[in-house]
């Protein structure tokens, strides 16, 4: 049975995020949490920034490309389920933009104001068709509840198009335009295993952590090849391409 239903699908389109429900195991989820605190402990020489962030808090809070130097979280990376899902959504030829693990930790003081992924994709012109030509997709490595700081989407905000950057005026302009149309924020939850997947588009969020547990996510982000100009290749001819080559991240 395919991942990825016509309900998801649907969803996506009409919503703008979906949840598609158990595709990974407990203890994989584990293995994966287990390899990123790991990661975090080293550097990263072939990522070309900085490779750790912290919280406000002084906390571990986001590692960039673990992939590239632990073999686990390159096996999940390459793993024929992300794949498959992947595949759905952007075809055969797909370029991957982030890799990523987020440790939100109680009391870390972290949060991400309304924006769009969009805003990351700069200059404009490296990516053309980038509005209709991404996915974003996190793996829940822990269950996620409203207690522990998930993301909060505004659903069917993707269908206004491309707001200004991060935190914007026009940002604050179109929540109030959203919420005038009965548009509000949705906290998404989800279960240990489970991916969420978004829209380039769709305008989202998240608090601090003031809860008492953990809410680790691993992230990547992929576009069709002909949307990004830059960046290494997930997926050439509808196969993984296995080694990320590290010297096309920009």
């Amino acid at each position: 049975m395919s991942l990825v239903t016509r309900k998801t699908r649907e969803t996506l389109e009409r919503d703008g995020v979906a949840v598609i429900k158990g595709v990974f195991g407990s203890q994989e989820c584990d293995a994966m949490k287990f390899a990123a605190l790991d990661a975090q402990r080293y550097q990263n020489p072939k990522y070309p920034h900085r490779y750790l962030e912290m919280s406000p808090a002084g906390k571990p809070a986001l590692i960039f490309w673990p992939a590239l130097i632990n073999d686990t979280l390159l096996q999940y990376r390459n793993d024929p389920r992300l794949a498959e899902i992947v595949r759905a959504f952007l075809g055969d030829d797909v370029k991957q933009l982030n890799n990523q693990v987020y440790f939100r930790s109680p009391g870390d003081g972290d949060q991400f104001a309304w924006h769009q992924d969009v805003c990351f994709r700069q200059p404009p012109e490296r990516y053309p068709g980038i509005e209709s030509g991404y996915l974003q997709t996190i793996i829940a490595l822990e269950d996620i509840g409203e207690d522990n700081a998930p993301v909060e989407f505004i659903p069917g905000s993707h269908k206004s198009g491309v707001v200004d950057t991060y935190g914007s005026a026009a940002v604050t302009k179109m929540l109030r335009e959203f919420k005038r149309q009965g548009l509000d924020g949705v906290k998404y939850t989800a279960s240990k295993g489970d991916v969420l997947v978004w829209s380039v588009l769709t305008v989202h969020g998240s608090e601090p952590n003031d809860g008492k547990r953990t809410r680790t996510t691993f992230m990547n982000g992929f576009a069709r090849a002909d949307a990004a100009l830059d960046w290494p290749y997930y997926l050439k001819g509808g196969e993984v391409v296995p080694e990320i080559d590290h010297t096309l991240i920009p």
